[in-house]
């Protein structure tokens, strides 16, 4: 798996991966919506700002014609309130727009790890094929297995899951290469237990495979311009 420039992978690789593949999933921010609404909410501002400064002088025009100076005055201070105020609110939008257009955008992904075992385990006993040793947590755990015992085989194969909190999950495989497919958020260990029935034969065994499928999801920022 290729490393891109400032990725930060949020799991540790595994000891046993046998095969990798990758299933693109986007994570982009609607960062053009977000402009198109401060664009929006600039122009209602400014808009607002011009209906008061036509309010506030139709109310000036009311005052006597003997107070002059201050209806000169208020005029005046209205006009320059009106260019400051405009300037301040497209001064300051422009600048939230420049900023969310400079961000440096993460892209996700969703990486898949696959690992096989078949399973030849001895009738009476049991072993440990998978072991979770990486510090992060995948986001999903599909486990398929399958038995080749036969019909009326004195040796039953079950397939125990042990999750990170101690919960155990114990499976039967049905015979015959028939499947058994189970989804988890976690696991900790994954065993087959080779159960006994009546009249074992000597070197009976519980044979058949198990297939890991772990979802993880790794998020990228992209690389740095190089001058």
């Amino acid at each position: 798996m290729s490393v891109k420039v400032g990725c930060k992978v949020c799991f540790k690789a595994k000891k046993s991966c046998t095969c990798k593949k990758h299933k693109t999933k986007a994570c982009l921010p609607k960062s053009t919506q977000l402009v198109n609404v401060l664009n929006t909410i600039s122009e209602q501002l400014v808009g607002i700002n011009t209906n008061l400064n036509d309010n506030i002088n139709n109310l000036s025009t009311v005052i006597s014609t003997n107070n002059n100076n201050l209806n000169s005055n208020l005029a005046s201070g209205i006009s320059s309130l009106n260019a400051n105020l405009k300037n301040t609110i497209i001064a300051t939008t422009n600048t939230i727009v420049s900023n969310m257009n400079t961000i440096n955008l993460q892209t996700c992904e969703v990486n898949r790890v696959t690992r096989w075992t078949d399973f030849t385990v001895a009738c009476g006993t049991s072993q440990t094929y998978f072991e979770n040793l990486s510090a992060g947590t995948p986001e999903k755990v599909v486990i398929r297995a399958g038995s080749a015992q036969p019909y009326g085989s004195p040796c039953q194969a079950v397939l125990v899951i042990l999750k990170m909190d101690g919960t155990v999950v114990e499976q039967p495989l049905p015979p015959q290469g028939a499947e058994t497919n189970i989804t988890i958020d976690n696991y900790a260990s994954i065993s087959i237990r080779c159960e006994r029935g009546i009249e074992v034969p000597d070197g009976a065994t519980c044979a058949g495979f198990i297939e890991i499928r772990e979802y993880f999801c790794l998020c990228c920022s992209p690389a740095a311009a190089v001058s």
